[in-house]
């Protein structure tokens, strides 16, 4: 009997190049598990070539419908959502594994963000710098949903992922999950190589930033306790007109929290600071809206 049968592995995707990547190195490490694309067009062909289950969701749907939706339709007791541009490296499987016999509720793998273009690699080392492969393995407030897994127990108790916004869907989750009690923990020996192809350029780097900025601002808002938010930070009018500085700090804090991931990237940096940059008027123009 395959020691991965109580496992199902969720890969929502737009169809990005990298998805038969994910689906083969899944299929080789942990073939006996449930796994089930979730995505539209194209993606079905990967789905039917690695005879893995596909649910069609017609079009692009937001993130959190899809996974609600297919984690209802499923009985399995393990749970593993796995982006499709994160390509589980060897032992990946084992490890996710481990992590649920250990009793583990919540806890995500990292990330080797290293790879691919430099614009790439600006966005990687912005949003993912706290879960890189160097960090060490303990319990965090929140996580990213790149390679999180869960039982069904918890996803119960904390409830559904939030379909109200259609970003920072899991850092919302998992900060709830922290508000009630539980202890999200992170799991460096569970890595994948996160090559976020939709990132190709400063423009799409740029706009994900701003497109996102309002949406996570309302997270921080709703958790600002467990995140220590600045009372200004209640303003977006404030956040926009002190941008510049505002952009500095978080940008420094990588710096703070990973020195030798600071200067063995020295060079993207400045560009770092522009998504920050976004973020702020991301704010703000979601404020207005």
């Amino acid at each position: 009997m395959s020691k991965f049968k109580d496992i199902l592995i969720l890969i929502p995707t737009i169809n990005e190049s990298t998805l038969e990547q994910v689906v083969s190195s899944v299929c080789n490490q942990a073939a006996d598990a449930e796994i089930v694309i979730l995505g539209f067009g194209k993606a079905n062909q990967i789905a039917d070539k690695y005879e893995v289950k596909f649910c069609d969701l017609g079009e692009k749907t937001p993130k959190p419908i899809a996974l609600n939706g297919a984690i209802r339709e499923s009985k399995k007791n393990w749970i593993i959502v796995l982006d499709a541009d994160a390509v589980p490296k060897s032992n990946w499987a084992e490890n996710m594994l481990r992590a649920f016999q250990k009793e583990r509720s919540i806890f995500s793998g990292s990330a080797e963000i290293g790879t691919g273009t430099f614009w790439m690699r600006v966005y990687n080392l912005s949003m993912l710098h706290e879960f890189s492969s160097e960090k060490p393995s303990g319990t965090r407030k929140y996580l990213p949903a790149m390679t999180l897994g869960f039982t069904r127990e918890a996803y119960k108790e904390i409830g559904p992922f939030s379909e109200e916004i259609n970003r920072s869907e899991d850092f919302e989750w998992t900060l709830r999950a922290y508000s009630k009690g539980f202890s999200p923990f992170f799991e460096p020996s569970a890595c994948v190589t996160h090559i976020p192809v939709n990132k190709f350029s400063f423009s799409t780097v740029w706009d994900y930033w701003r497109i996102s900025g309002y949406d996570n601002w309302l997270v921080r808002q709703k958790y600002q306790e467990i995140l220590n938010t600045p009372f200004l930070f209640r303003w977006p009018l404030f956040i926009l007109m002190t941008a510049p500085l505002l952009s500095l700090l978080p940008t420094l804090r990588i710096f703070y929290n990973s020195p030798r991931l600071f200067l063995k990237n020295l060079l993207l940096i400045p560009f770092v600071y522009f998504t920050k940059l976004a973020w702020c008027l991301g704010v703000y123009e979601g404020a207005r809206k």
